[in-house]
């Protein structure tokens, strides 16, 4: 590969990331949740570092989203609460 290339690779890269990159920590989950196969080790500790009203208010901001769903499930699953 010559230097260019790899320069551009980087570059684009580095766009890539700035551009997409979320801007708050739901953004994250959202994220995990649509790419990555879920792991309930790391989901637990997860739900069990947040505060329940940061939760909340990602559940109150987009109740039907797709993404928000199944983390409100895997939360009330998780924790044991009822948000119904």
């Amino acid at each position: 590969m010559c230097e260019d290339n790899r320069r551009h690779q980087a570059r684009g890269a580095h766009r890539f990331v700035a551009l997409t990159a979320p801007k708050e920590w739901f953004g994250h989950l959202r994220f995990a949740l649509r790419y990555e196969p879920l792991d309930a080790g790391v989901w637990n500790a997860v739900v069990h570092a947040l505060e329940p009203n940061e939760m909340e208010r990602w559940m109150r901001e987009d109740p039907t989203g797709r993404f928000t769903r199944r983390a409100w499930y895997l939360y009330e699953a998780s924790t044991g609460e009822d948000w119904a």
